[in-house]
């Protein structure tokens, strides 16, 4: 039996639920808005109860799951976009780390970052920096180039030895050999006679990468000092 306008009115008055599934994925949604102006994200972990013990992170989970399989009502994504709901937390969080990145270097003006290293907002970037690291061989090729752009060191102490070979190119073309004396610093406070001795040490003790000696053999670099200073005299003599 059709129900008359009449009936239907009344129940109206006392705001009886048609549809249930649409009722309980309003009051959800409720739940959420009052989640976001209580901690100023939609962020809700998946276990999260609301003080009534409603299954908020339950809820944000199936909407998860409905947008993926492309069966979230166009009007229901409307509503939680405008609420700033996170669809894919891993690309959130990846965003978020790259964010605090980009800020570093511009605060420091460059990517050297400890393991330990947290933001001023306590954002654990050090750990964020070496997961991208680990991750480099299933890093996709978009965040890769992303990383790249911005000169990302994927592997520090090639990073290092290669800032040592450049000072040791600029010693050169300033006195015209690599015998760098003891204690020599560069002018911008680098130690370049402890790397030098840490090539030649590696070198005795066969530790050197072959790419690296042959960069430095290149430069004309000085394996062993009393030899060379040997070699030295006796050219004189003769």
């Amino acid at each position: 039996e059709q129900l008359s306008a009449e009936k239907k009115n009344k129940l109206d008055k006392l705001g009886f639920i048609w549809d249930v599934l649409d009722s309980l994925w309003e009051t959800g949604y409720e739940y959420l808005i009052q989640y976001k102006k209580d901690h100023g994200d939609c962020m809700v972990s998946q276990s999260y109860l609301t003080d009534d013990n409603f299954r908020l992170g339950q809820w944000v989970t199936v909407q998860r799951g409905s947008y993926i399989k492309n069966k979230l009502e166009k009007s229901r994504q409307s509503k939680l976009n405008k609420l700033g709901f996170i669809w894919d937390v891993n690309e959130h969080a990846w965003d978020k780390g790259y964010s605090h990145l980009l800020q570093y270097k511009k605060e420091h003006g460059d990517l050297l970052i400890s393991a330990s290293f947290k933001t001023t907002d306590d954002y654990p970037l050090g750990k964020w920096v070496n997961k991208q690291r680990v991750s480099l061989k299933i890093l996709s090729t978009k965040r890769k180039a992303m990383l790249d752009k911005i000169g990302f060191i994927w592997d520090v102490l090639e990073f290092q030895w290669d800032i040592g070979l450049q000072h040791l190119i600029d010693f050169k073309k300033e006195f015209g050999s690599c015998r760098v004396l003891d204690r020599y610093k560069s002018p911008d406070g680098f130690n370049l006679s402890s790397w030098v001795n840490k090539q030649r040490q590696d070198y005795l003790n066969k530790k050197i990468k072959r790419a690296r000696q042959i960069k430095l053999n290149k430069l004309g670099f000085i394996w062993d000092v009393n030899e060379r200073g040997w070699d030295k005299g006796y050219s004189h003599l003769l």
